[in-house]
């Protein structure tokens, strides 16, 4: 794709890799404006948000992990309950105010993080996160195997998720992913040999869902699915439903 390209090949100059850089830059900033603005202008309406919280809370009981492949902060904008995201401190980011920039961790300091994970939950950026600074703060493109292995926090989160799916008694609940990153679906696709159980909300009918696995060469998860549900989060959590200490649908 054009950001390989413009990255890696001789053919591009500085100054290309300085534009598109730029850009991308400018890309995070205009979609972190539509984050600040989720609770305002009637934004919040597009789901409920607090439903969609007990959901997380409801599935991992306080103390599971909840992965995301997203560079934005819309999670340490909104999520109202604690968020832990393993050797990032003061991760939480005020409504209104910019994300503070956070410089990615040497060897050593994601060694002294790996001694202090609590038993809370933990929100894991396996991708970086548009406000992470270093040579590789954030993944994108191709070739993200290799990027990952050259950021030490990184490649630790890409442990922590890769020994989650391989318990013999997980669940994974997977909402949103496109299926397209082949490291990904390889570390799923074992998870599910090794009984994970995978859960799938999806908008796609099952057959065209199915058909766009097969295409990514894939398809063998969606065999091994445990269940397929094709709807989407605002059919979930519509915002006009009352939330109730019962209710866990």
């Amino acid at each position: 794709d054009i950001y390989h390209r413009v990255l890696n090949e001789d053919t591009f100059s500085d100054s290309d890799r300085s534009a598109l850089n730029e850009a991308i830059s400018g890309a995070f900033e205009d979609l972190d404006g539509i984050v600040k603005s989720f609770n305002t202008g009637g934004r919040r309406q597009s789901f409920h948000l607090d439903h969609f919280q007990k959901l997380i809370k409801d599935m991992n009981g306080g103390d599971g992990l909840w992965f995301t492949l997203n560079h934005d902060v819309f999670i340490e904008r909104w999520y109202e309950g604690r968020v832990i995201l393993p050797g990032v401190p003061n991760c939480r980011i005020a409504a209104e105010s910019d994300p503070l920039q956070f410089s990615m961790p040497t060897p050593d300091e994601v060694e002294n993080a790996k001694l202090s994970m609590s038993n809370e939950l933990k929100y894991i950026k396996l991708h970086g996160s548009q406000n992470w600074y270093g040579p590789r703060g954030y993944i994108i493109g191709r070739e993200k195997r290799s990027q990952i292995k050259e950021e030490p926090l990184l490649e630790w989160y890409m442990d922590i998720f890769t020994a989650a799916v391989k318990r013999a008694d997980a669940q994974m609940l997977c909402i949103g992913y496109g299926f397209r990153d082949e490291h990904i679906n390889e570390v799923l696709m074992a998870g599910i040999n090794g009984g994970m159980r995978l859960h799938v909300i999806n908008p796609q009918e099952p057959g065209i869902f199915s058909n766009n696995l097969r295409e990514q060469f894939c398809e063998g998860i969606f065999d091994g699915l445990a269940s397929y549900h094709q709807c989407t989060l605002r059919d979930l959590f519509p915002f006009h439903t009352q939330l109730t200490d019962g209710s866990k649908s």
